[in-house]
């Protein structure tokens, strides 16, 4: 699947003649149901996604991988299947587990090949150990937290392998 993915890239990289790199953009949306974009029902307002629809030309297709967030998202990053990968339920943060280091990440190819690769938002993959953490895995920034069902008051910035812990009081 991973191979496919960068396929599909390379391809449209060619064909289109261009001598740069195309921005490749990621979007994953945890339990997002298919009418909860302006798009489709009109109900909830996304300017910038509906732009790049609309304005952008781009094509946005839907893709489902897994019933729990962490098996989807090592299912995207690793472009296999979890029964090849092994994330078969939710990585709790207190769990001493994470995505096998073993696994290649689609950021790891993308930075080989000159892309920079940024991560804003969700993990979920692992964090009891520095070697599982986003910028360890192929990121060269993350903003956001390492698990999930975190409170939208605790921010954690990941550097360059520093760690920063903001805690706002509200």
């Amino acid at each position: 699947m991973l191979r496919r993915l960068l396929c599909w890239f390379l391809l449209l990289f060619f064909v289109n003649g261009q001598s740069k790199k195309p921005n490749i953009i990621v979007i994953v949306a945890d339990d997002l149901g298919y009418d909860d974009l302006y798009f489709q029902s009109k109900q909830i307002n996304t300017p910038n996604i509906d732009k790049l629809i609309n304005e952008e030309g781009q094509f946005l297709s839907w893709y489902y991988a897994q019933c729990v967030c962490s098996t989807s998202r090592s299912t995207l990053l690793t472009g296999r299947y979890p029964l090849h990968h092994g994330i078969n339920g939710a990585i709790l943060w207190q769990t001493p587990m994470g995505l096998n280091l073993s696994e290649v990440l689609l950021p790891q190819i993308l930075l080989q090949n000159g892309y920079k690769t940024h991560a804003i938002g969700k993990w979920h993959l692992g964090m009891y150990r520095w070697p599982y953490t986003p910028t360890w895995r192929g990121f060269q920034s993350f903003y956001g937290y390492y698990g999930g069902g975190e409170n939208v008051c605790l921010y954690y910035i990941h550097i360059s392998y520093t760690i920063i812990y903001i805690h706002i009081h509200i």
